[in-house]
């Protein structure tokens, strides 16, 4: 089955590397926003247009061909000020969702890109998804992030039934050699050994820094340099645990 990238991430950078549109110029109606309007207004001006916008529309083919994109830009920010008055606003996503089951059900995954701040857009990926994938960059104070996010999710599974497990923390810009990477893994093996990957790092690598300036997948940039190595392991972690 396919893929379906969904960029919810406000900085766009999944939609400029897999799309042909610019996150700063995208228009509203080609992102998530009127999806969100739709889910929590009914009795908009707008709704005669809304109606006839299907999740379908707003699906993007890539140069891969099995991976499709929901594009997103900065106009999608927008979406946090317009759910902040609305009684349900942080599961309007799994509402989307769960509206649009019967297409979304031909996708073998469905991955959310998030922003990294907890914003509504945050909250309702959490609450939408079922698997929560965490990077973390190797850094000292990389655990007081992971514990902030786990008591979250936790708050979100007893107040709106969120059903997202964890299936794996890694670290990101790990360095071999330098002591705070090290550390950062140690501590994360000694405090969160369910969940951390101790098998899984993404090396720190010019060439993912070169691919990102470029606005290319790093397996499409240098298929055989050591962040496509360390991706591709990653990617096979992930098929390997969700058994699909």
């Amino acid at each position: 089955g396919d893929i379906l990238l969904c960029d919810l991430d406000p900085s766009g950078n999944a939609t400029a590397v897999f799309s042909d549109k610019d996150p700063d110029e995208i228009d509203r109606k080609e992102t998530m926003f009127y999806q969100f309007i739709q889910a929590v207004n009914e009795n908009l001006v707008d709704m005669d247009f809304m109606q006839k916008q299907k999740l379908e529309e707003l699906v993007l083919p890539t140069a891969r061909k099995r991976l499709k994109i929901i594009p997103t830009g900065l106009v999608l920010e927008e979406v946090n000020l317009e759910l902040a008055s609305y009684r349900h606003r942080v599961s309007v996503l799994k509402k989307i969702f769960d509206r649009e089951s019967d297409y979304l059900s031909r996708f073998r995954y469905i991955i959310l890109d998030t922003p990294p701040s907890m914003s509504l857009i945050f909250f309702n990926s959490l609450i939408a998804a079922q698997h929560l994938l965490v990077p973390l960059q190797a850094k000292k104070l990389a655990l007081l992030g992971l514990k902030s996010l786990l008591k979250t999710l936790s708050k979100c599974k007893k107040l709106y039934n969120a059903e997202a497990d964890v299936l794996g923390v890694f670290l990101t810009f790990f360095e071999t050699n330098v002591n705070t990477s090290n550390a950062a893994r140690e501590s994360m093996m000694l405090n969160c050994p369910n969940i951390f990957w101790d098998d899984i790092a993404i090396r720190k690598n010019i060439s993912l820094d070169e691919a990102h300036g470029e606005a290319q997948a790093i397996i499409d940039y240098k298929p055989n340099c050591q962040g496509s190595k360390d991706y591709i392991k990653l990617a096979n972690k992930v098929l390997e645990l969700t058994n699909k």
